[in-house]
C-alpha cells in the first residue's frame, strides 16, 4: 500500500491584517483632527496682500469685530516706530527719531480692507498684511505685520517697517 502524505503549510495573515488595521486607524485619526484652514485673501494687488490667517494664540481674540475705516485710519496714523540703540550708540548719535509706521497712502489702502477683515475674522484668525513698493533706487520697500482684537485692545505686530531689500 502506498501511502501519500500531504503536507500543508499554514501562512499567517497577521502581518497583512496588522498593516491594514494600522493604515485604517491612521486614516481615521487624520480625518478626526482639525484641518488648518488656508489663508483667505481679503485684498491682493501687485506685491500688496491683506489676508485672514490662523492665529496660533487665538484663544483670546474677539472677532468678528466692527471697526470703521476711519477709526482704523486714525489708529494707524498714530503708530510710531524707532530704531533700538544701545548706550554707546545713543552717546554718539542721541536718541533715535520716532517716525510714523504707515504713510498716508498705506493707511488709505489698509484701513478699509482691515475693517472688512475684522468683520469677517473668526476668533481663530488674525489679519496679516504685507505692503511692498519699488523705490526710486530700484529696491523693494516692505511693511508687514498682523493685527487682532483681544477684548478692547487692538494688537498690532510689525515684522517689517519700510525695510529695504
Amino acid at each position: 500500500m502506498n501511502s501519500i502524505t500531504v503536507a500543508t503549510t499554514h501562512t499567517s495573515t497577521w502581518p497583512i491584517t496588522g498593516l491594514l488595521v494600522f493604515a485604517g486607524l491612521t486614516i481615521l485619526a487624520g480625518c478626526a483632527t482639525q484641518s488648518v484652514a488656508a489663508p483667505k485673501t481679503i485684498y491682493q494687488s501687485g506685491l500688496n496682500t491683506i489676508r485672514l490667517e490662523a492665529d496660533p494664540d487665538s484663544s483670546v481674540n474677539s472677532h468678528p469685530a466692527t471697526l470703521t475705516a476711519t477709526e482704523l485710519g486714525t489708529l494707524l496714523r498714530n503708530v510710531r516706530v524707532w530704531e533700538r540703540r544701545n548706550a554707546i550708540h545713543r552717546l554718539f548719535s542721541g536718541q533715535a527719531d520716532r517716525t510714523r509706521a504707515f504713510r498716508d497712502e498705506e493707511i488709505v489702502l489698509l484701513a478699509s480692507h482691515l475693517a472688512k477683515g475684522f468683520a469677517q475674522a473668526s476668533p481663530a484668525q488674525r489679519i496679516q498684511f504685507r505692503l511692498s513698493r519699488a523705490t526710486d533706487q530700484g529696491e523693494e520697500e516692505t511693511t508687514a505685520g498682523w493685527l487682532s482684537i483681544r477684548g478692547r485692545i487692538l494688537v498690532l505686530a510689525l515684522n517689517e517697517v519700510h525695510d529695504r531689500h
